[in-house]
């Protein structure tokens, strides 16, 4: 699991997704941004690399 935290989110505090998800997901928090999550530029690799991942799982198991 991967997520993606925006540290200014005006809804969901951070903090404790930080804290409930860490140890089991990849968590990759940006300084600043919205509930809008306003670091898409940022995160579009990891997306990719999470998409190749999942491509490459479905081909592999035919």
């Amino acid at each position: 699991m991967t997520l993606l935290l925006d540290e200014a989110d005006e809804v969901i505090d951070y903090r404790i997704a930080e804290r409930i998800f860490r140890g089991s997901a990849d968590l990759h928090i940006y300084p600043g941004g919205d509930h809008a999550f306003q670091h898409m530029d940022e995160a579009v690799a990891i997306i990719a690399r999470l998409h190749a991942g999942i491509a490459e799982r479905k081909r592999v198991a035919g």
